[in-house]
């Protein structure tokens, strides 16, 4: 943002804005394109036998030219810096006037590759069932446009961003959903109103975690954008056993070396010493998804027109547990969670999975992963 004052007319040495306030400022890079997908497929389907179906399909796609940011004002060098982050920014004038410099191009890009399978079913003996799997990577330098979320878009080296190429933030890499409905037989045909009707469906989701990783919000590397990356110095997973305890924060160090009289705030970084993490973009994964739905449903004829439908459904049936991203609900993950040691620069204890996935971009949020549901409804069909 910034502020200017303008003149009845133009005055010969007099600049036309003036004004310019310490904040952001955003600019566009001026040969900006237009952002293409290229799709492509290969699918293969062969009948197995009446109402069976089986299918295989290479699935691909590459985005190009599409949108990101980056700030083209952020210190070349952060181990340079005197304090005040912008001194070694491109665009620092005397007098440290601008701060970020964000700026938005055209130059980040993406691609998929996936094998999908589903074989169908459709009325054999009752049975209609469709089963899918999925088994694709994601891969991008930048999974958004233009969001605040930190390294969706501006990447932590903005003089870097070819080392943002990783796992895009939506990368599911195995899916599987199976559903099935099943037309109970009628065993007893003389007591037609209480054997007959039935039916059984269910419904399967099962799916491997998102990728994600942490960040620290002080200015640890020197940039002053307040969200590095920490150095990785052990197994993230090291030690973790239950929810509580799903990330081992004791194995991100900050990218700087601290004086260990300080408090470990980014404060106490020594000069000098202010460098990039080696943790890579997205290079952690986060908790799968498993949930189980089933029904039993029962409809009844009264006459030729009316019908009784009652229906008993039991979302999340085994009751298991399913967490959410360590992302939300903020869209951040903190390596200094439960604090930094000052003495090692380390992370302390442990990140516990807080929210499901149903609530946990949102809450309420309708979505899957709450615990075991029962609901049941009687309707009239006419």
């Amino acid at each position: 943002m910034f502020s200017f004052s303008t003149v009845d007319k133009l005055v010969p040495n007099v600049p036309v804005f003036t004004g310019f306030s310490d904040s952001d400022v955003f600019a566009t890079q001026p040969n900006l394109r237009t952002p293409y997908v290229q799709n492509y497929n290969l699918n293969l389907e062969q009948q197995i036998s009446k109402g069976v179906v089986l299918q295989l399909g290479y699935v691909g796609s590459q985005g190009r030219k599409l949108f990101r940011y980056r700030d083209i004002n952020q210190p070349v060098n952060p181990a340079r810096s005197t304090g005040r982050p912008f001194d070694n920014g491109p665009f620092a004038p005397s007098g440290g006037t601008f701060f970020y410099v964000n700026n938005l191009e055209s130059s980040s890009a993406s691609n998929y590759n996936g094998l999908q399978a589903s074989l169908n079913v459709q009325a054999r003996h009752g049975l209609n069932s469709t089963v899918s799997f999925s088994f694709g990577h994601s891969i991008d330098n930048a999974s958004d446009g233009q969001d605040y979320v930190a390294n969706a878009t501006q990447p932590d080296n903005s003089w870097r961003p070819d080392l943002e190429r990783a796992n895009s933030n939506f990368d599911i890499r195995k899916r599987l959903s199976w559903t099935l409905s099943y037309d109970v037989p009628q065993f007893v045909k003389s007591m037609k109103r209480l054997t007959g009707g039935w039916q059984l469906s269910s419904s399967i989701s099962m799916q491997t975690g998102a990728p994600f990783h942490v960040n620290l919000f002080d200015d640890y590397n020197g940039t002053g954008e307040f969200f590095p990356r920490p150095d990785l110095v052990g197994d993230p997973y090291a030690g973790t056993h239950s929810p509580d305890s799903f990330l081992n924060l004791t194995v991100f160090k900050v990218p700087c070396t601290l004086d260990p009289t300080g408090d470990g705030s980014a404060a106490s970084c020594i000069p000098g010493t202010q460098h990039f993490g080696t943790l890579g973009r997205n290079s952690l994964r986060g908790p799968g998804y498993r949930n189980v739905d089933f029904a039993v449903v029962k409809q009844t004829d009264i006459n030729e027109r009316v019908k009784v439908q009652f229906r008993a459904e039991f979302f999340n049936v085994f009751n298991h547990p399913n967490f959410g991203s360590p992302l939300y609900p903020g869209y951040s993950a903190d390596a200094s969670l439960n604090g930094i040691d000052p003495k090692t620069g380390r992370g302390i204890g442990f990140m516990p999975l807080t929210v499901t996935p149903d609530v946990g971009i949102g809450n309420p949020f309708l979505g899957g992963g709450g615990p075991r549901n029962i609901q049941l409804a009687l309707k009239l069909i006419f």
